[in-house]
């Protein structure tokens, strides 16, 4: 998941804390594959989030999709 944020407030911080939970419960039932989150506030930080992610994960067709898309 990738959070587009144009300023960071405290309700947008614990937002993200009870994500980052979320993402740690999914990703330990294993049912739903390997999820990670990120937050941008930068459009240019974009491609690098999206970068993490696919390392994260292993990569897939979507990702790399978005990655050249973005990329272009």
């Amino acid at each position: 998941m990738l959070e587009i944020k144009g300023q960071d407030t405290e309700q947008a911080r614990v937002k993200r804390g009870f994500l980052e939970d979320w993402v740690t419960t999914v990703n330990y039932d294993g049912r739903f594959g390997k999820w990670t989150r990120d937050v941008s506030f930068d459009p240019a930080d974009i491609p690098g989030a999206i970068g993490k992610a696919y390392n994260y994960k292993g990569g897939s067709l979507l990702h790399v999709v978005l990655l050249r898309q973005i990329r272009e």
